[in-house]
């Protein structure tokens, strides 16, 4: 309690590839993809959702180390799922009318 952290773990490659993210930011946005997301916290939903194509985050690992995260497709989707998450915004908030 009373530590000011924000922090997301995501998993790709069925669990091969871990990624620690704190305190991430998104530095940088470029280009459009629009695709159906899930959500653990909201089973058996899923919706279309536009997001970038390729962002650049900036977060810090677990050891306090900076780290950059570069991402196309779909890990760039989840690390912006990830991070709406820790503003209060679910890919609900994000649907795109069809």
């Amino acid at each position: 309690m009373g530590v000011l952290k924000r922090i997301f773990v995501a998993t790709f490659d069925g669990g091969k590839t871990i990624i620690e993210a704190v305190n991430p930011v998104i530095v940088s946005a470029k280009g459009k993809r629009v695709a159906l997301e899930g959500c653990l916290s909201i089973p058996n939903i899923h919706e279309k959702v536009e997001r970038p194509r390729h962002v650049v985050v900036n977060a810090f690992d677990r050891y306090g180390n900076p780290i950059v995260l570069k991402a196309d497709g779909f890990p760039a989707s989840c690390y912006c799922h990830e991070i709406d998450h820790l503003d209060g915004i679910l890919f609900t908030d994000r649907v795109v009318k069809s």
